[in-house]
């Protein structure tokens, strides 16, 4: 999954809605103190939803989702004998639109799937339920990163499900050492041979114009809302050692002169099956992309390499939440059902998905799939503040105006 610019922008729109909605949440009162609260807004006064069966709506926009929530729905209605209606909708005004029906009291979403980043807007909205089961959602069953995800000022509002990062993978056929930096691969392509040049159009090679891909290089060295994502007093995008890192990613488009105009991910990712590219980073869909393609290419995945032995590297996560609305018909019952597909369901998760899921205690076959888990647990989550606005977007520019040689200093000013 790519970072996604519209979630990132979205975070800080609807200032006025937002306003709204916390004093909506005051007028509420203890209905929602404990957490409890169901049914529907109007004028600030709780009234019955409408949806008076049991059954469960399951709002999602992210169509990798599709064959998971189905198959539990299936799985879940067969156990519980409650209908589970998973229903697909747009991303634009995602949490918007899940108000509207909670005033409409009609077919109110009770449980909605989202990008962790929207969650302090959910929570000042009124429209998340905490997550109370402490024994289950820790850092003993899963990824610290997940945990971070889900929490806000100190409370976990949502359940996590799935993520995505980024990490190196490596041809084979030309080297079975895993890089330890960027420096290493310099070393190798300084090392090569006729024979092997000829193969190759490039050592090292990778999507320039994606955040997700690129961040790595800045992510040791920025802070923005401290480890939760949720502290807006915690930013730093200056510094001595981000400047020398930025410097090291300039330089390797000197080194490996890559076009970002012509590095979409796809291409990337077909010429590295092609034998054509020895190194990419790449997302944790990369193993069902090259059995996609049928490839036989033999690979190694490892961990994103530092730049060097003092420059370090710090991958981006996106991790997918799941958050039970507290005005749905019973919020028991979509409790239930977010603890099903976020923690039960979980050794599903990659095989339906194509992304791992946050529980880290899964144990998978494939080693490749180890090394993402373990790379993300060294991630970092991009920001939950609304303040934080279309900042993964304007990161993103700010790379990619130093990849093509612009003023480091003038360029990391503007964030």
């Amino acid at each position: 999954m790519k970072i996604n610019k519209k979630e990132a922008a979205g975070i800080g729109a609807t200032v006025v809605f937002m306003v709204l909605m916390g004093i909506i949440t005051v007028l509420l009162g203890n209905s929602l103190a404990d957490g409890k609260g169901k049914g529907k807004m109007t004028a600030g006064v709780m009234t019955p939803s409408r949806q008076t069966k049991e059954e469960i709506n399951v709002w999602y926009y992210d169509e990798s989702f599709v064959t998971y929530l189905e198959k539990a729905a299936q799985e879940y209605e067969k156990s519980n004998g409650i209908r589970v209606n998973c229903i697909k909708v747009p991303e634009e005004n995602y949490l918007e639109k899940i108000n509207e029906y909670n005033i409409s009291g009609n077919d109110v979403p009770g449980i909605y799937i989202m990008n962790s980043t929207m969650l302090e807007k959910a929570v000042l909205a009124g429209l998340s339920m905490e997550n109370k089961s402490d024994s289950i959602y820790n850092d003993e069953n899963y990824s610290k990163t997940a945990i971070q995800a889900i929490t806000y000022k100190g409370r976990k509002q949502a359940y996590p499900l799935n993520f995505d990062t980024s990490v190196m993978i490596y041809n084979q056929a030309y080297t079975q050492a895993a890089p330890a930096t960027f420096d290493d691969i310099i070393a190798f392509s300084n090392s090569m041979d006729d024979t092997m040049s000829g193969m190759v159009e490039n050592v090292l090679a990778w999507d320039i114009r994606d955040l997700m891909y690129n961040y790595g290089f800045a992510g040791a060295y920025l802070e923005y809302g401290g480890k939760n994502g949720d502290d807006p007093t915690a930013k730093s995008f200056t510094g001595e050692n981000l400047v020398q890192a930025m410097n090291y990613y300039h330089n390797l488009n000197q080194i490996f002169s890559i076009d970002i105009n012509n590095s979409s991910y796809d291409d990337i990712i077909t010429r590295f099956s092609q034998g054509k590219i020895v190194y990419t980073i790449a997302g944790t869909d990369i193993i069902k992309k090259l059995d996609e393609q049928q490839t036989h290419v033999s690979y190694g995945l490892c961990m994103m390499p530092d730049m060097n032995g003092e420059l370090k590297s710090k991958t981006p996560a996106v991790t997918n939440v799941a958050v039970v609305n507290p005005y749905a018909a019973d919020t028991r019952l979509a409790d239930d059902f977010a603890d099903y597909i976020s923690y039960k369901m979980a050794e599903e998760m990659y095989e339906l998905t194509g992304k791992p899921s946050g529980r880290k205690d899964i144990a998978y076959d494939d080693n490749q799939i180890n090394v993402m888990v373990d790379q993300y647990e060294k991630s970092v989550n991009l920001p939950k503040l609304m303040e934080a606005g279309d900042f993964g977007a304007k990161l993103e520019s700010v790379l990619n105006g130093i990849w093509t040689g612009g003023d480091i200093a003038a360029l990391l000013g503007t964030l």
